[in-house]
């Protein structure tokens, strides 16, 4: 689960360590770096039909991942 803090500012989230790609290599928080940046690209590019003004990813200040299970 998401931890919040900072007055619900700041979200830590903790991923499972068990989460296997289909070729069994770990999913790790650089899988959800490449999705982080991946969208904003595509909102920045208006190319991402997904995109809602305001939501997902302009609502995220920044991004940090400190360990390969932690962002």
């Amino acid at each position: 689960k998401p931890v919040y803090s900072q007055g619900n500012t700041v979200v830590t989230v903790n991923m499972n360590k068990g989460w296997k790609w289909s070729d069994g290599s770990p999913v790790t928080s650089a899988d959800v770096k490449f999705f982080f940046e991946l969208e904003a690209a595509g909102a920045k590019a208006g190319k991402y039909a997904a995109y809602v003004p305001g939501e997902m990813p302009d609502d995220i200040a920044s991004v940090s991942y400190p360990s390969p299970y932690q962002f």
